[in-house]
């Protein structure tokens, strides 16, 4: 398990399929549709799922964090933008192993990377998330319960980590 923070704005505008939705039906409908794609992401996986969004009184969000579908969801309190909260913990969490953050925003990537933080681009998570979601919550256990050496040499290269990063701290 590990956490995952996400650029939700940047994601959504970043993904082809959560654009149109937005496109079609505003905001919120782009937001739902992330949601709804990242809870059956997070079910598959048992990630720790943290998604930050910009907000704006005027449209009706609620700034702060509340949880849906066990996922925290943040928006920013003017004049704090989604990637100050964004830089602000990816600072807090200096080094940690088993996090992923996913931004294609330049300074997003910057501060990951200044902070040791794995990063990925949203266009290359979007890809990720809908074949992780697609494959339901019973992957996780059998996984869990016997990961294939191939699949956990494979992770360990494609993030370039040592062994049992995404083991508890």
């Amino acid at each position: 398990m590990r956490d995952v923070l996400i650029d939700g704005y940047n994601l959504i505008r970043q993904s082809g399929k959560l654009a149109t939705h937005e496109r079609r039906g505003g905001l919120e409908a782009g937001r739902e549709a992330l949601m709804r794609t990242l809870a059956a992401y997070r079910r598959a996986t048992g990630d720790r799922v943290v998604v930050v969004f910009d907000g704006d009184e005027s449209v009706g969000f609620v700034a702060g964090a509340r949880k849906q579908q066990g996922i925290e969801v943040i928006f920013s309190r003017f004049p704090e933008t989604a990637d100050d909260i964004l830089i602000r913990r990816i600072r807090k969490k200096h080094g940690k192993k088993a996090m992923l953050v996913v931004s294609s925003d330049r300074e997003i990537q910057r501060a990951a990377d200044r902070n040791r933080i794995t990063m990925v681009k949203a266009e290359v998570f979007e890809k990720e998330m809908y074949r992780r979601a697609s494959q339901g919550p019973e992957v996780r256990g059998r996984a869990e319960e016997d990961p294939e050496a191939e699949d956990v040499t494979y992770w360990e290269e494609m993030f370039r980590t040592e062994k049992g990063m995404f083991d508890e701290e």
